[in-house]
């Protein structure tokens, strides 16, 4: 019995314990607060997003299929529905509205652990681990969880996936993290499209890393790696093709094809594609991802790898939003719309990647990187117009927004100047 008693004494006396037990009493925290804030009775604001997320949810929960307003539908990102679905058991509309706070406040609050699990791969020091964990609970974009958008799902799901390519990128070769890997990314596609950036940046990456040689790992184990990945993202894509989604075409396909691509478009689309590039660096207040990026050589190698999978997820995402919706929805307007809920994930890693610069001794700045950090932010104090944020944009570029009385945009490039000024002196 007394062996028992010290080996029980010994397992709870264990860091991992207590680390798990920790992130489960501030995940409980955070839950219980945001649902209590999010626990009112609401009503589909954003059409049509809201809309078929919250009816289908209602519609799989009482076996009527895919079907909006009674119409048939061919939208197919349904895993946020369907974690709605259990709200829609209840016969009560009243109990329905509890429990899908409950569900959102749950789904929405999930993002610590991998944000934790993250935190341990790129940073050494503990403070700076339970800092940005604790941090991640104080993310503006948790507030997706007051609504009903995809996004709540998305973020925690995403960077979960985000923390498995980091730890694929620790083995030369690994095949069943590889397929597992390709099982996420899908489910991830369920969530939202543009979920295929995920693996299309790793591709990129392996081939960066065998130029840059971050690693050791050789290119073709890793290309080994991919063609997995590939194959158990394709395997579930045609299982729920044949099966789930039989006969259905693709919602998003007259986006695409429907995009007349004459000599103003295409201008639109790279206008597009840097006009998003400067809201995502705006919304990360510059800094935090180009001083990371100035500094990449004095990186560890777990943070360079990381760094380079965001900036590949950033371009990418950045091409994907110009492409498909800005050229159709915003063209020709002077202000595309900022939808940079479409990276939400990326801002945690990023403030990790330059908190990792603080456990590292750096050296000045180079001459030619100082030229580089002031010309860029040069280009965004005269180029950029402010924000047309989305209703669902919830960061300081919700506080950009041009329709703003008044607006914030001289002051936010005033402290761009006074950052730059100190940061230029400083290193």
């Amino acid at each position: 019995m007394q062996q028992i008693h010290g080996q029980l004494e010994i397992f709870f006396k264990r860091k991992a314990f207590q680390n798990a037990f920790f992130l489960f009493i501030i995940f409980t925290i955070s839950f219980i607060f945001r649902f209590y804030l999010a626990d009112y009775t609401k009503h589909i604001f954003l059409y049509p997003d809201e809309l078929r997320y919250v009816q289908l949810a209602e519609n799989f929960a009482n076996h009527r299929g895919f079907l909006l307003y009674n119409q048939a539908t061919d939208y197919q990102k349904i895993l946020y529905s369907w974690a709605l679905m259990p709200a829609f058991f209840f016969e009560s509309r009243e109990w329905q509205q509890h429990a899908l706070s409950l569900l959102n406040a749950f789904w929405a609050c999930l993002s610590v652990f991998p944000c934790f699990l993250i935190a341990k791969k790129l940073l050494q020091n503990k403070h700076h681990i339970w800092f940005i964990t604790i941090f991640s609970l104080f993310l503006p974009d948790l507030t997706f969880s007051l609504g009903f958008m995809s996004e709540t799902l998305f973020l925690p799901l995403a960077l979960f996936v985000f923390y498995l390519f980091l730890k694929l990128f620790d083995y030369p070769q690994h095949y069943f993290l590889s397929f597992l890997l390709g099982f996420f990314c899908y489910l991830l596609y369920l969530c939202k499209e543009i979920a295929l950036v995920f693996p299309i940046a790793y591709f990129l990456f392996i081939f960066s890393n065998h130029y840059l040689k971050i690693n050791q790992n050789k290119i073709i184990p890793q290309l080994k790696n991919f063609s997995i990945l590939i194959s158990s993202f394709l395997f579930c894509f045609v299982l729920f093709k044949t099966t789930l989604f039989n006969n259905m075409g693709n919602s998003y396909s007259s986006i695409i094809t429907n995009g007349n691509l004459d000599s103003q478009h295409v201008f639109y689309l790279l206008y597009g594609f840097v006009y998003y590039l400067m809201n995502v660096s705006l919304a990360l207040f510059y800094f935090p991802f180009f001083v990371s990026l100035i500094y990449f050589k004095q990186l560890n190698v777990k943070n360079k790898e990381a760094l380079l999978m965001l900036s590949f997820l950033i371009v990418l995402s950045a091409f994907v939003v110009s492409y498909t919706i800005f050229i159709i929805e915003d063209y020709p307007n002077l202000i595309p719309r900022s939808l940079i809920r479409y990276v939400t994930y990326i801002w945690l890693p990023i403030f990790m990647v330059f908190l990792s610069l603080l456990e590292n001794k750096i050296t000045n700045l180079n001459k030619l990187y100082s030229i580089f950090l002031i010309l860029s932010i040069l280009i965004i104090l005269f180029s950029y117009q402010g924000s047309l944020s989305g209703f669902m944009d919830y960061n300081i570029i919700a506080l950009l927004d041009t329709r703003r009385t008044p607006s914030l945009l001289p002051f936010y490039k005033t402290l761009l100047v006074i950052f730059l000024i100190v940061f230029v002196f400083y290193f």
